[in-house]
């Protein structure tokens, strides 16, 4: 036990303060994610619009998400991620205060659109800024704090906005918004802080920051390869959010307090070992790491549709919790790490693009496969777990050094994990690249 919590504590030395100022930013704006769990409630019967109605807002926000991930990348690279997540936070706290009072259906839903743009535009920066922030040997853990703090908000969120919801929805629109213009205040406060410790430096930020931190960067093609093949774990791990708990109710027998139960098994999971985990798998190539971490996300789901017990659904959860814990963070390393410096930004808008769009056409998929047979899902994810590892591995396979004779390597490219390490604990958070641009 002394062990692992060794190994827990050594798994958070090193990081970068830029990288736990942006993990408590998103840690605190997710705190207040409360409107999003309760909104087809609120629809449906607070206001009365009916259930299909609350559909068609929650396919809205999902579309305007796909729209919001897709600018948010590409405006962090053109203005800056700081500055896009200044923008996001306030835009999305005055975009609930107004969803609060819209009593018509039109204005309702052209509202939540635009706030599920400012809402998700936040993702991408705070990404990409952590790219830029980070030493890229680094990069998977930094990733990997960002996913547990991701966490930590949405189990709190969903928990006081139950209370609240008891007494008033309208206290759920202004929590939301409150939260929001909390993290906004932390991001401001601690990005001048951080600003100023900076300037000691005597090297040019903008010079360091202008490099590629990998050296294995990936031509289009491969990038388009690598998005097509998450797409397609996205297509299964998003069922997560639809056909699981509906498949677990009706063909486990299981009910809400049951399956609220293996929700949180997953989270304690995560935030137990999930850091640890991605450690432990440093020396790997990120590519081999995702293969195995998608082939077990799907295979964890299939595996439900050979048993209908609650220990084998617990068995399930963790399958494709460890897949999860491996293959997520690594996919915004890789991310991060194989684009050009001039297209990173893009790149992770085009990524975060790809899961909004998965978690919007994963439900519709799921809810079609089980007209047919409730345990089709299923058989398609136990399928789609060995083509995933085939594909990812085949990138990695594919993937060559391709050299930009314009990019200047950085002063930690050919240093160790340890020495990456070791050389963020001797400058205690004092950096030369600009945790935000």
């Amino acid at each position: 036990m002394k062990s692992f919590i060794r190994r827990y504590r050594r798994s958070f030395e090193g990081l970068p303060r830029s990288a736990w100022i942006l993990a408590l930013v998103m840690l605190v704006n997710r705190s207040g994610a409360m409107v999003l769990a309760f909104l087809s409630i609120y629809l449906s019967q607070e206001l009365g619009w009916g259930e299909r109605f609350a559909g068609y807002a929650i396919a809205t926000y999902g579309l305007g998400a796909c729209v919001g991930s897709f600018t948010g990348g590409r405006l962090a690279g053109r203005f800056g991620a700081y500055r896009v997540q200044q923008t996001s936070l306030v835009s999305t706290a005055i975009g609930f205060i107004l969803l609060s009072q819209m009593d018509s259906k039109g204005s309702v839903l052209v509202t939540l659109f635009m706030v599920s743009i400012a809402a998700e535009s936040l993702r991408p920066a705070n990404v990409t800024a952590i790219a830029e922030s980070v030493p890229t040997q680094l990069h998977r853990r930094a990733f990997a704090l960002n996913r547990l703090a991701l966490n930590l908000g949405f189990t709190l969120g969903p928990a006081m906005g139950g209370f609240l919801a008891q007494y008033s929805y309208t206290w759920l629109f202004f929590s939301d918004a409150l939260f929001s213009l909390l993290a906004f205040g932390l991001l401001t406060a601690m990005h001048h802080a951080e600003h100023r410790r900076n300037s000691v430096g005597t090297s040019s930020p903008l010079a360091e920051r202008a490099i590629n931190e990998s050296g294995e960067l990936a031509s289009t093609r491969q990038f388009l390869c690598f998005i097509a093949a998450s797409f397609a774990m996205f297509l299964v791990f998003f069922q997560l959010m639809s056909t699981h708990p509906i498949f677990l109710r009706n063909e486990y027998g299981m009910v809400e307090w049951q399956i609220g139960l293996l929700f949180s098994i997953n989270t304690l999971i995560i935030v137990a070992t999930e850091m640890v985990l991605v450690e432990s798998l440093q020396r790997f190539s990120d590519l081999r790491i995702i293969a195995v971490g998608a082939f077990l996300s799907c295979e964890g789901f299939a595996v439900l549709s050979f048993g209908s017990s609650y220990h084998f659904a617990v068995v399930a959860v963790l399958i494709w919790t460890v897949g999860e814990m491996i293959a997520m963070p690594t996919m915004l390393a890789y991310v991060s790490r194989s684009s050009p410096v001039e297209l990173r930004a893009k790149r992770i808008g085009t990524y975060s693009t790809t899961v909004s769009f998965g978690f919007v056409i994963a439900p519709l998929l799921g809810a079609w496969c089980y007209g047919i047979h409730p345990r089709l899902i299923w058989w398609i994810a136990g399928v789609m777990g060995p083509i995933v590892l085939i594909a990812f591995w085949r990138l990695d396979a594919w993937s060559t050094r391709v050299v930009y004779p314009f990019v200047r390597r950085p002063h930690w490219h050919d240093m160790s994990i340890e020495d990456a390490r070791q050389r963020s604990i001797r400058d205690s958070g004092i950096e030369r690249v600009e945790p935000f641009t």
